[in-house]
């Protein structure tokens, strides 16, 4: 019974031994390949960042285009606005020099020289055309016209800049894209197993992969373990084949010594030996 226990205590440890060596196989490959691994986990972080970099930009470049076209419309209707209020600017000036004009024709009286040219003769005087034009009117219009040449400027100023971001925004989407080109030829380079990998289980990240790289090493630990209890349970497992050997050796002599030739014959003398204490135990 004890070797028969051995029997099976060593066929359940060459079963556990054969599914961690299958695993083991499986394992090694990604253990061999860690370094490569470890790049492609960070060449593919790298490349999402880039990729979530690019989509950010492009988003506030889609933004800033969109407050340049409006911008744009308000430059426009600025300029309008400042080529109105310029013409009635202009006109507020030459109205108020002809009521300057007037005003000062009206002090000139017959036989006085001219308060202007100082001539006593004044053949055709000049009329007030507009006796609401003064000063103040003369003040609103530049202040009008400076209001909307400041509103006009500011637009402008916006729109350049915005246009500058927007150029700016192209150029880093240019070069962030560049940058993301070089990272994925660089993926491509690794290993057909690297990137076979990478396709179906780099969504896991690489705590996942650290995470099997400890179970191998942790196999590799029980696998050393268990091949030395095999190796024991075989010594013990050799000891029982010696001794029932050498069992088998002293018997076959003790038959001998009794003048049994064969096991079939001792067999039977002992299947009498037991008929006889039978018969005694019943005469008794």
């Amino acid at each position: 019974a004890e070797w028969k226990n051995v029997i099976r205590k060593i066929d359940r440890l060459k079963d556990e031994l054969c599914g961690f060596k299958l695993k083991i196989d499986i394992f090694s490959n990604l253990y061999n390949c860690r370094e490569s691994m470890l790049q492609a986990f960070d060449l593919e972080d790298k490349i999402k960042t880039s990729e979530n970099l690019i989509k950010t930009i492009k988003n506030e470049l889609d933004s800033d285009l969109k407050s340049y076209k409006r911008i744009k419309l308000e430059y426009e209707k600025s300029q309008d606005e400042l080529d109105d209020k310029r013409k009635q600017y202009e006109n507020a000036q030459s109205n108020y020099r002809r009521a300057v004009v007037g005003i000062a024709a009206s002090m000139v009286k017959e036989g006085e020289p001219c308060p202007v040219c100082g001539s006593i003769s004044h053949p055709a005087v000049a009329k007030i055309q507009d006796r609401e034009i003064n000063e103040d009117y003369l003040k609103k219009r530049q202040i009008d016209f400076q209001d909307a040449n400041e509103k006009c400027n500011a637009n402008f100023a916006k729109a350049v800049q915005i246009r500058k971001d927007c150029e700016l925004k192209e150029e880093q989407i240019k070069s962030e894209d560049d940058k993301r080109t070089k990272l994925e030829e660089t993926m491509d380079g690794l290993s057909v197993f690297v990137k076979e990998y990478m396709r179906q289980n780099g969504s896991e990240g690489p705590k996942s992969y650290q995470n099997q790289i400890t179970e191998y090493q942790s196999l590799i630990g029980e696998t050393k373990e268990k091949e030395k209890a095999l190796e024991e349970l075989k010594k013990e497992e050799k000891r029982f084949k010696e001794e029932v050997t050498s069992n088998k050796e002293n018997f076959k002599k003790i038959m001998i010594q009794n003048n049994f030739e064969t096991y079939n014959d001792y067999q039977c003398a002992l299947q009498d030996f037991k008929s006889v204490e039978n018969f005694q135990k019943r005469v008794s």
